[in-house]
């Protein structure tokens, strides 16, 4: 039972995931800066809370920010994006590569949490406060980065759809 408890949690977070991507859901390209925005914000805030990393931490944290944005263009690219004609609402819809990219790296963290059991907090000795700040500025990294390259490449691609929206949708000259 016990080795069965740790993995309620991560596999009921790959359930939500799988039933959040089988539906559309709306974008709102003028909203959407608002949340890369805050996590920008707050990863900024809290990295410059603390002490100056080492250079193989800061190296880290450079490949925590390429594969963030990696991450970000891949998803970003694999939606499936159409527009109302009549309302001019943009929508969105997981490809099953998509999904399968985020669940594959719920499933990645797990089986390395598994392997690698000093990541999991078990760790005798040393400086295991240490090295969990750490791990937590380099997922804060990896996640800014992932949602900020999404939302700029949604944006790059939802303009020209809205774009031929509005070609659309305004009368010819002389018929108002």
């Amino acid at each position: 039972m016990r080795q069965i408890l740790p993995l309620i949690v991560p596999l009921l977070i790959v359930a939500l995931i799988l039933r959040r991507s089988m539906g559309t859901r709306k974008v709102r390209v003028q909203l959407m800066w608002i949340r890369p925005a805050i996590l920008v914000i707050l990863a900024c805030v809290t990295l410059a809370a603390s002490p100056m990393p080492g250079p193989i931490a800061l190296a880290a944290f450079v490949a925590a920010a390429l594969v963030g944005g990696g991450v970000g263009y891949f998803r970003a690219r694999h939606l499936e994006l159409s527009i109302d004609p009549e309302t001019g609402a943009v929508s969105s819809k997981s490809t099953p590569i998509g999904t399968i990219l985020i669940v594959g790296l719920v499933v990645l963290r797990i089986g390395l949490r598994y392997v690698f059991p000093e990541m999991g907090g078990t760790q005798q000795g040393g400086h295991l406060a240490a090295e969990a700040v750490l791990w937590t500025d380099g997922a804060l990294i990896f996640s800014a980065a992932m949602l900020v390259t999404q939302a700029i490449v949604i944006w790059q691609r939802t303009r020209p759809l809205l774009a031929g929206h509005a070609a659309r949708s305004v009368p010819p000259a002389g018929q108002q």
